[in-house]
């Protein structure tokens, strides 16, 4: 076994997909031992117990060796986790030690007001999904996303008000963003994003200024407009989405259908239940035909659209059903979507 070069078992290693089948080539295999320590360590996710995240964390750290073969770091706590746990300490620690990490997920219940991100760390992201905000640590995000040459995409980010704005050279890479009014209005301007979902959050007011989004609107080719609360109507919107080709609203709020003539390149409307109101905001299925009918004759270059059917229980990670309706179709087809 000694004698085979490692580019002929690495590609049978990087095959291997349960973590305990890796774990025993680690530790009982010599030759195998170094191609399984870095297939196991590559994308840490798929762990929702704090305990084991602990030990990962306290393993980054003492072991650099190790931490330099991270790519993927997943926490997703499922459960509270209370402020004074150890692990909020070591988070900052570890997150320093991930030297080569690509893709950083945190998601917790109710997020976190202890967890950060140093602004020293010397990763690289591609994929930020940072669902949190630190009252005490918030300015190190500031300081840390314009370090991020090469971050694609950012997911879930509660920007506060009282954050510093990154200069608007920074994140060069920017594509696709997802966040409340207060990251929007950050991180859209000054940047070619093509892909958008504005999260409504509780704080946000019901007509927010635009007036310094216009332009960039105007670049998006994907937007999603909504989360689990009040949003803003797409009246006041429409207008600046003129390469819009997808559309996801979440619920149906006055104005937004009699809005969707202003988008000359929509194809894919997809209309939502709004987050965490599973049974309200969408189109009846008694008034589905005779809304459709309306959107397709207002709209030639809309393809489908896709109607939420009512759910009556609440499931995380439930994967919802969809009636999608063709163009000059009678009836609809049930589909099932993952969030586009």
């Amino acid at each position: 076994m000694t004698r085979v070069p490692v580019e002929l078992y690495r590609c049978i290693v990087e095959c291997v997909t349960d973590r305990k089948t890796l774990l025993s080539l680690l530790l009982t295999n010599q030759v195998l031992h170094d191609e399984a320590e870095r297939v196991l360590y590559r994308d840490v996710s798929n762990i929702f117990d704090i305990e084991s995240y602990t030990l990962l964390l306290q393993r980054f750290i003492s072991c650099p060796r190790v931490a330099r073969l991270v790519r993927c770091f997943h926490f997703l706590m499922r459960s509270h986790i209370a402020e004074d746990h150890t692990c909020w300490k070591l988070l900052p620690i570890a997150l320093r030690a991930l030297t080569n990490l690509k893709m950083l997920v945190f998601r917790s219940i109710g997020g976190s007001l202890e967890a950060y991100i140093p602004s020293d760390c010397a990763c690289q992201l591609e994929y930020l999904d940072w669902q949190c905000t630190s009252e005490s640590k918030g300015s190190e995000l500031s300081h840390f996303l314009p370090t991020q040459h090469r971050l694609r995409t950012i997911q879930n980010l509660q920007w506060r008000s009282d954050y510093e704005v990154p200069p608007p050279t920074s994140l060069p890479a920017l594509s696709t963003l997802s966040g409340n009014y207060d990251a929007i209005k950050a991180l859209l301007p000054g940047r070619t994003v093509t892909s958008l979902h504005w999260i409504s959050d509780v704080k946000d007011v019901r007509s927010p200024d635009v007036s310094e989004l216009v332009e960039p609107l105007g670049n998006l080719e994907t937007f999603r407009l909504g989360g689990y609360h009040e949003r803003p109507s797409l009246a006041l919107l429409a207008d600046h989405l003129s390469k819009v080709k997808v559309l996801e609203l979440f619920g149906v709020k006055p104005g937004d259908l009699e809005s969707i003539d202003k988008l000359p390149h929509l194809e894919e409307l997809k209309v939502s239940t709004q987050l965490g109101s599973p049974i309200d905001g969408s189109i009846s299925p008694r008034d589905a035909a005779s809304v459709v009918s309306k959107l397709f004759a207002a709209t030639p270059t809309l393809r489908f659209v896709d109607i939420a059917q009512p759910v009556y229980w609440g499931i995380p990670g439930f994967c919802p059903t969809y009636d999608r309706w063709w163009r000059d179709s009678s009836k609809p087809v049930a589909v099932q979507l993952f969030a586009f």
